[in-house]
């Protein structure tokens, strides 16, 4: 994931990252509609499998949901 710096450059850093140990799966990421601060994931598109949101929540953190 990547956070806006603060300041008016634009810039961002990286701030996390989910990683599949010893697995060798394909992750869709995709904007969660009406939704700024979501993206949804999912390792199984158009079927059932893992997936979930990456949040950024109003207190600044980022937060990684399993469903």
């Amino acid at each position: 994931m990547l956070y806006p710096l603060d300041d008016p450059s634009g810039r961002v850093v990286h701030g996390a990252s989910f990683v599949f140990r010893g697995e060798h799966v394909p992750v869709a990421l995709t904007p969660v509609p009406r939704e700024r601060t979501s993206i949804a994931w999912t390792t199984a598109v158009g079927r059932v499998g893992e997936g979930g949101v990456v949040r950024l929540d109003e207190d600044g953190v980022l937060r990684i949901v399993s469903q």
